[in-house]
Formats: C-alpha cells, sequence, structure tokens
C-alpha cells in the first residue's frame, strides 16, 4: 500500500512511502519504452526494524555529491509502526527519520533525535504511530510533523514539532494532550461554519 508520494524535482526522483518501506525511482528522460521506465529500489535502514512508512516529504539538497550528474535531494520520513489496528510501538520502524543519499543509488535511512520542551517526551517517543511530515518550498531545512496518533484514544493531539534541518533534529512545540473532540463543536443545521465560503458570498 501506498501512503504518500514525494517528488524530488532537484534530483528528478520520485519517492513513496509504503508499508513495504520507503521506494524510489528516477524519473526517465524520454517516454518509456517496453523496457526502459520506472525502475524501482527500496532506501536501506540499517538497525531500524523493517517496516512501513506512513509519510514522506521533501528535504533539502546534499552537498558534496561529486559522482552525481544531478543535485541528490533528502527526504524527511514518519514511520508507520504496525499499524493502526495493531499498533505495537516497540515493533516495526516508529518515529521520525531522514534519508540521505550514500551514493546516487543508495538512499540511507536514519533514526532522527527528538527534544521536549515540555514534561511528555517520553510518551509522545513511545507512540509515534501516523505522522504526516511536511516542509517548506522555500526552505526544505524548515519542516513540520504531528502526532495524532494515541494507542489509548484516536481522537488526541500529541505534539506538534519543528526542524530546521531537514530532518534531522525535532523540537516539540506544543506536547499538551488534548482531546479533540473536546475542542470542536458541530455547527447547527444550516449554519455555516466560520471560514468557509460559499458560492455567494463575496471574495
Amino acid at each position: 500500500m501506498i501512503y504518500r508520494i514525494a517528488v524530488l524535482e532537484a534530483s528528478r526522483i520520485i519517492a513513496l512511502a509504503t508499508n513495504l518501506g520507503v521506494l524510489w525511482s528516477r524519473i526517465p528522460t524520454a517516454s518509456p519504452g517496453p523496457a526502459d521506465g520506472y525502475l524501482w529500489h527500496q532506501a536501506t535502514t540499517p538497525g531500524i526494524p523493517a517496516g512501513g512508512y506512513y509519510s514522506i516529504a521533501r528535504g533539502p539538497v546534499q552537498r558534496g555529491q561529486a559522482n552525481s550528474d544531478r543535485p541528490l535531494q533528502s527526504v524527511i520520513v514518519s514511520g508507520l509502526a504496525s499499524g493502526v489496528k495493531d499498533f505495537d510501538p516497540f515493533t516495526g520502524p516508529h518515529g521520525l527519520f531522514f534519508g540521505e543519499w550514500e551514493d546516487p543509488q543508495t538512499l540511507v535511512l536514519r533514526p532522527a533525535a527528538v527534544f521536549n520542551q515540555g514534561a511528555d517526551v517520553s510518551l509522545i517517543q513511545a507512540v509515534f504511530g501516523l505522522v504526516p511530515v511536511a516542509s517548506f518550498d522555500a526552505d526544505r531545512r524548515r519542516a513540520y510533523a504531528v502526532a495524532a496518533f494515541d494507542i489509548s484514544a484516536g481522537d488526541r493531539l500529541l505534539g506538534v514539532l519543528r526542524s530546521d534541518d531537514g530532518g534531522r533534529n525535532w523540537n516539540v512545540l506544543d506536547s499538551r494532550i488534548e482531546d479533540l473532540k473536546s475542542r470542536y463543536t458541530a455547527p447547527a443545521v444550516g449554519q455555516i461554519p466560520p471560514g468557509m465560503v460559499t458560492s455567494k458570498s463575496p471574495m
């Protein structure tokens, strides 16, 4: 199953977060023929348990890659653990990872470091499951992640995290554990929720 896709424009590479791992392929420069097209490779994960990955985002361009004809762009990845129904924080890759190229044919994933400004770092690190990640277009070194999966309750916000170095290190900006349902009130029948623009509303 494919969960997320990232197009690394600088490298002309497509990278996928899947239940089988992180897969990548170079984008053919011409229309592929029967035997020439997208060739998929799997990222290597030394010291990381085998399993799937839930989210992937573009990272910054790496420096000092003399053996590549194109700039090599890193990736930022979050683990899937063993899935929502059978979530186990001690099996499968869980947490945040950064992926860099050892050479033009070898993408290597490594665990990121997570630093907390509150008192819930052990809880946040233990229950990382489905964590979406995204990076800024203007500066791929800046990325955000939201830990929004709790083994005990499916609607709890565990933390918002930010990285300023392409996913190597993360700081928890908000580690309050809150019930999302208690923060949201459904609008009454016929009432337009705040911020929603209808076809008759002025732009």
